[in-house]
């Protein structure tokens, strides 16, 4: 039978390709028992089933999805489900054309991998990309959503934090305000024996005093910024994820809209981070009050915990059909779409 839609995962996560264009210095990619190879039109059409239940579809993997050459039309099938899709990159292979389907699509967030706002770093860590390309890019991203009067999509930056980086967060701050991104996530080094020997962990010293100096920038430019969970954890009262624009992107700091359940009802609908939205840990207690107020916020959800994922969070589906909850130990496997049904998983 169906699932019930409270026990199914809201969000699916696809790997269109787990190949690369870059070498960056940090990535595991290089990992050779990281299987590689692009996601076909056969494993897309498979988790078709699932539409009805789920909100979002996030393209994402250990590859770039922009080298799978039937990427367009999975974004198109998605969007004309009504999907949320959010949208995991390097940017280097974006070009005009690809940039204005993407608006016109109504993709709903695009986040760039960036590690420095310097082109000689940025190029040294991201080899071969070129800085001048990635920037134009962003250029153009912005100029085509002006032009088509489009707030979608929204940019997010995705900086690796580690010893060669951790001295730019400020000017990465300064570049997401720059480039119209409305966040930065920090992302703590995910160090293998694949890594550039040139690459290790932050002192925790210097980690702790540049996002404590980062922050009253991002206050003044109105980025909102998310930390490493590792030391958020740790240093809970300085590095809870600090979002100065959450309120007005998603509640629109109305309290009135707690009266008008339709209108949350709308909201809901399009809070693709359902399960952040509920953790007080994450977001304002003000946030909080309000979605609880909401007659069918499932309060059942309260007790899942993001950074511990299981398959009533989110799947991933690697590009050959393998199922599996993460992206990045890519285990345990649960199955394969071309060979079970992906509900009766």
């Amino acid at each position: 039978g169906s699932p019930n839609p409270l026990h199914f995962p809201l969000r699916i996560m696809l790997e269109p390709s787990s190949i690369c264009n870059l070498e960056c210095l940090m990535c595991p990619n290089p990992d050779p028992l990281i299987n590689k190879g692009i996601m076909a039109p056969e494993v897309f059409d498979s988790i078709k089933t699932t539409f009805p239940y789920i909100k979002e579809i996030a393209i994402v993997g250990t590859g770039e999805p922009f080298l799978n050459p039937h990427l367009m039309e999975f974004l198109e099938a998605c969007k004309a489900n009504n999907l949320s899709l959010r949208i995991y990159t390097n940017g280097t292979l974006l070009n005009e054309a690809t940039i204005q389907r993407l608006v016109s699509l109504g993709v709903d967030y695009l986040t760039l991998s960036v590690d420095s706002a310097k082109s000689t770093l940025f190029e040294k860590l991201r080899f071969p990309a070129s800085y001048e390309t990635f920037v134009e890019n962003l250029r153009l991203l912005n100029e085509c959503k002006k032009k088509q009067s489009k707030d979608y999509p929204r940019l997010w930056l995705n900086m690796v934090v580690h010893n060669l980086s951790i001295a730019g967060i400020a000017d990465m701050v300064s570049f997401a305000a720059m480039h119209h991104a409305e966040k930065l996530t920090l992302t703590l080094l995910n160090k293998g024996e694949y890594c550039d020997p040139q690459i290790d962990f932050p002192q925790e010293a210097d980690t702790f005093i540049a996002f404590l100096r980062a922050i009253p920038l991002a206050r003044k430019l109105g980025i909102n910024m998310s930390f490493p969970k590792l030391l958020s954890n740790k240093y809970p009262s300085q590095f809870q994820q600090f979002k100065p624009n959450y309120l007005r992107q998603y509640l629109y700091l109305s309290s009135i809209y707690t009266s008008q359940v339709s209108l949350l009802r709308q909201i809901w609908d399009r809070a693709v981070f359902k399960y952040e939205c509920y953790s007080c840990r994450h977001f304002s207690s003000l946030a909080g009050k309000v979605l609880q107020a909401v007659p069918f916020f499932p309060k059942d959800r309260l007790k899942l915990k993001l950074y511990h994922p299981s398959p009533l969070e989110y799947l991933f589906i690697q590009f050959d059909g393998s199922v599996t909850t993460c992206c990045n130990s890519r285990e345990p496997i649960y199955g394969n779409v071309l060979e079970q049904s992906i509900l009766s998983l």
